[in-house]
């Protein structure tokens, strides 16, 4: 369901960035919105698989997925400074709530460490990715 509504806020931005004369008093709620939504997503799939107990590769598998793809994401959505902004936020949210947390063995703790990475680098990479969105083009903070 949340990624359905990441979905649709996908569409309305789309609609919303090509018709002339929209302003960013109405893009930049529906931006920061889809890119709340679209961390919120990863998070909630990473969320779910390890309630459903499923083995530690598969966790770090997806959870380095879920980092990737963000930036995959947000490099889709490249013009777009205040989508870039809010993931950059979310993912460095991420890496400071991941790093308290202790690995229950050597592979998990290496695991961990290499998802905090992914993450505040992924970070990094979003607000170099806004920085240049919006001095390329600076009145639209869409």
């Amino acid at each position: 369901m949340l990624a359905a509504t990441g979905f649709c806020l996908a569409q309305a931005h789309l609609v919303a960035t090509t018709q002339s004369g929209t302003g960013a008093f109405f893009l930049i709620p529906i931006t920061v919105h889809f890119g709340w939504i679209t961390a919120a997503a990863l998070v909630n799939l990473n969320g779910t698989l390890a309630a459903l107990s499923v083995d530690d590769s598969t966790l770090i598998a997806v959870g380095h997925a879920s980092a990737v793809l963000a930036n995959v994401l947000m490099v889709f959505m490249a013009p777009s400074t205040a989508y870039a902004l809010t993931l950059a936020w979310a993912l460095w949210g991420c890496a400071y709530g991941i790093k308290g947390r202790p690995g229950f063995s050597l592979k998990a703790e290496q695991a961990r460490v290499r998802q905090e990475f992914l993450l505040r680098y992924g970070s990094l990479f979003c607000l170099t990715v806004a920085s240049a969105s919006y001095f390329v083009r600076p009145p639209v903070f869409s």
